[in-house]
């Protein structure tokens, strides 16, 4: 049985309360409207730069799961308050003859993932000196 109401018990006060939990909508809304608010009256970065050079190789967005094209800061902005297409950018690369990753830094997770969105990729990870020189693709 789902419950609409998580419970919660006030040692001190010795009382029980109930409540609703956020969806995730409703908890990455205040976060989203203030992000998006600050990027639209500031500008994405001007610390940064006012132009964005066309990638050399093909660059994955996380909000489309297909290569950046068109308005890119406009994307790059959607991409911090739009959920992550992990999948189907996995699925999209493969579909496009990847059949190669390298997960760089501490921790075998994305490796994880990827072997389990399709297990005939080889995926590798790199942590440190040692990992990067033991690698043989």
């Amino acid at each position: 049985m789902v419950r609409d109401e998580i419970y919660l018990f006030n040692e001190r006060q010795k009382q029980i309360r109930a409540i609703k939990p956020l969806s995730r909508e409703e908890f990455v809304q205040p976060f989203s409207y203030k992000v998006e608010f600050e990027m639209g009256t500031k500008g994405i970065s001007n610390k940064v730069t006012n132009k964005i050079n066309e990638p050399k190789t093909p660059l994955y967005s996380n909000v489309t799961a297909q290569p950046y094209s068109g308005d890119y800061k406009a994307l790059i902005k959607s991409q911090v308050i739009s959920p992550v297409q992990w999948q189907k950018t996995i699925e999209n690369l493969v579909a496009e003859g990847v059949d190669t990753f390298i997960e760089v830094g501490v921790g075998k997770t994305l490796s994880g993932l990827i072997k389990k969105i399709n297990a005939d990729v080889r995926v590798f990870n790199v942590e440190n000196k040692e990992t990067l020189e033991a690698l043989s693709l």
